[in-house]
């Protein structure tokens, strides 16, 4: 089974970021799409060049991001 690594997305002022501290990945991109074919295109390398132990030769990545809110008032 591959080795899942949770990539931590955000996005301000309309550039996305993808970080993960296990892979040592930190990318940029101007959509979430292009964000999350960089992170994929570099993750296995990144692995690589860090030493991450891996259960298998494919990583899985997972991608979360949240987003809050403001109550309106009113």
């Amino acid at each position: 089974m591959a080795t899942i690594f949770v990539i931590d997305v955000s996005v301000c002022e309309g550039v996305w970021t993808a970080e993960c501290d296990e892979l040592g990945l930190v990318t940029e991109a101007a959509s979430y799409d292009e964000l999350t074919k960089r992170a994929g295109a570099i993750a296995p390398e990144l692995a690589e060049l860090n030493h991450v132990d891996l259960d298998s030769d494919s990583i899985r990545l997972r991608f979360s991001h949240e987003q809050s809110f403001n109550r309106l008032a009113g």
